[in-house]
């Protein structure tokens, strides 16, 4: 386990989970950014921690480093990617520090988030969404509207908390675009539900 532990933490010699990059294999203007793997949640439908290990983030200095090789290659759009985005974390800072890093490199690119988790929506993360370089798409894993089924996922907020989020959004973009996944027929689910 230490061995595995130790390798799953290299990610800028070519042989941790942070080595693929998208850019290196593609020919369009949108380029894709792994930041984060791994995921701390224990959802009851969801077997990444037993696949992933728990969550783990690329070093800021090496994302920062990734995305101005992207500008170089004229990139004019970058997706962050990564299991539980949200859940990115470098020497306590979170993904909030590393969108105000990735914003300050003089370049014109944009950037996409792949996703957010509702309950991992900070107030400083908000703010940050404000800028205009983040695009107005935002892709919420709800997984279920009824707080009843939520709980049986052991997810951690309820489908107020979705709503609260939503609003929230749309005071920081102009119409944004919002997406969901859920899951339907979810062990004990009604048709109420």
């Amino acid at each position: 386990v230490g061995d595995w532990a130790a390798r799953s933490r290299r990610d800028d010699d070519g042989h941790g989970r942070f080595r693929f990059q998208a850019s290196r294999y593609s020919f369009h203007s949108r380029a894709f950014m792994k930041v984060q793997d791994g995921c701390d949640n224990c959802c009851s439908y969801c077997r990444v921690r037993l696949a992933r290990g728990r969550s783990v983030s690329l070093e800021i200095a090496a994302a920062v480093s990734r995305f101005r090789e992207l500008h170089e290659q004229d990139y004019r759009e970058v997706v962050l990617t990564g299991v539980n985005l949200t859940n990115y974390r470098w020497e306590g800072r979170g993904l909030e520090f590393l969108l105000e890093r990735l914003l300050a490199v003089d370049t014109k690119i944009r950037i996409r988030l792949s996703s957010i988790e509702p309950d991992a929506v900070t107030p400083a993360l908000l703010e940050v969404l404000k800028h205009p370089r983040i695009c107005p798409h935002f892709h919420i894993p709800l997984q279920s509207g009824a707080d009843r089924i939520l709980g049986a996922m052991r997810r951690r907020y309820t489908a107020n908390q979705v709503v609260d989020l939503v609003e929230k959004l749309r005071g920081v973009k102009d119409r944004p675009f919002i997406a969901a996944d859920l899951i339907a027929g979810f062990p004990g689910e009604s048709d109420e539900d």
